[in-house]
Protein backbone atom coordinates (compact mmCIF):
# COMPACT_ATOMS: atom_id res chain seq x y z
CA UNK A 1 0.00 0.00 0.00
CA UNK A 2 1.37 3.42 -0.86
CA UNK A 3 0.99 6.59 1.25
CA UNK A 4 -1.96 7.89 -0.75
CA UNK A 5 -3.93 4.68 -0.20
CA UNK A 6 -3.08 4.68 3.52
CA UNK A 7 -4.28 8.26 3.88
CA UNK A 8 -7.46 7.48 1.97
CA UNK A 9 -8.14 4.46 4.15
CA UNK A 10 -7.52 6.48 7.32
CA UNK A 11 -9.90 9.22 6.15
CA UNK A 12 -12.57 6.69 5.21
CA UNK A 13 -12.33 4.93 8.58
CA UNK A 14 -12.35 8.21 10.50
CA UNK A 15 -15.40 9.37 8.58
CA UNK A 16 -17.20 6.10 9.20
CA UNK A 17 -16.49 6.28 12.95
CA UNK A 18 -17.66 9.90 13.17
CA UNK A 19 -20.82 9.11 11.21
CA UNK A 20 -21.56 6.12 13.45
CA UNK A 21 -21.07 8.25 16.59
CA UNK A 22 -23.31 10.98 15.20
CA UNK A 23 -26.07 8.54 14.24
CA UNK A 24 -26.02 6.57 17.49
CA UNK A 25 -23.91 8.31 20.16
CA UNK A 26 -23.00 6.39 23.32
CA UNK A 27 -24.71 7.41 26.57
CA UNK A 28 -21.50 8.86 28.01
CA UNK A 29 -21.00 11.12 25.00
CA UNK A 30 -24.63 12.23 25.13
CA UNK A 31 -24.27 13.06 28.82
CA UNK A 32 -21.16 15.15 28.09
CA UNK A 33 -22.96 17.01 25.29
CA UNK A 34 -25.93 17.73 27.53
CA UNK A 35 -23.72 18.91 30.40
CA UNK A 36 -21.88 21.33 28.11
CA UNK A 37 -25.17 22.57 26.64
CA UNK A 38 -26.67 23.11 30.09
CA UNK A 39 -23.61 25.03 31.26
CA UNK A 40 -23.65 27.30 28.19
CA UNK A 41 -27.37 27.97 28.47
CA UNK A 42 -27.08 28.67 32.20
CA UNK A 43 -24.27 31.18 31.61
CA UNK A 44 -26.22 32.90 28.83
CA UNK A 45 -29.32 33.05 31.03
CA UNK A 46 -27.44 34.57 33.96
CA UNK A 47 -25.80 37.16 31.72
CA UNK A 48 -29.11 38.12 30.09
CA UNK A 49 -30.84 38.35 33.46
CA UNK A 50 -28.06 40.54 34.85
CA UNK A 51 -28.17 42.81 31.81
CA UNK A 52 -31.95 43.11 32.09
CA UNK A 53 -31.79 43.88 35.80
CA UNK A 54 -29.08 46.49 35.21
CA UNK A 55 -31.19 48.13 32.51
CA UNK A 56 -34.26 48.20 34.75
CA UNK A 57 -32.28 49.71 37.63
CA UNK A 58 -30.64 52.27 35.39
CA UNK A 59 -27.16 50.84 35.90
CA UNK A 60 -26.52 50.23 32.23
CA UNK A 61 -24.15 52.37 30.20
CA UNK A 62 -25.40 55.86 29.39
CA UNK A 63 -26.61 56.35 25.85
CA UNK A 64 -25.02 59.75 25.36
CA UNK A 65 -22.59 60.35 22.59
CA UNK A 66 -20.08 63.13 22.32
CA UNK A 67 -20.84 66.11 20.16
CA UNK A 68 -19.88 65.66 16.51
CA UNK A 69 -16.70 67.38 15.41
CA UNK A 70 -18.44 68.92 12.41
CA UNK A 71 -21.85 69.01 10.78
CA UNK A 72 -22.92 69.33 7.19
CA UNK A 73 -25.62 71.88 6.48
CA UNK A 74 -27.58 71.36 3.29
CA UNK A 75 -29.20 74.39 1.74
CA UNK A 76 -32.75 73.50 0.82
CA UNK A 77 -33.38 76.71 -1.08
CA UNK A 78 -30.40 76.24 -3.41
CA UNK A 79 -31.70 72.90 -4.64
CA UNK A 80 -28.59 71.06 -3.51
CA UNK A 81 -28.60 67.92 -1.46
Amino acid sequence: MNDRQKQGLALALTGAVLAALAIHPPKVLTAVYLAIERALVACAGVLLAAAGAAALLGLDAPHTAKEPDYTIDYADDAGEL
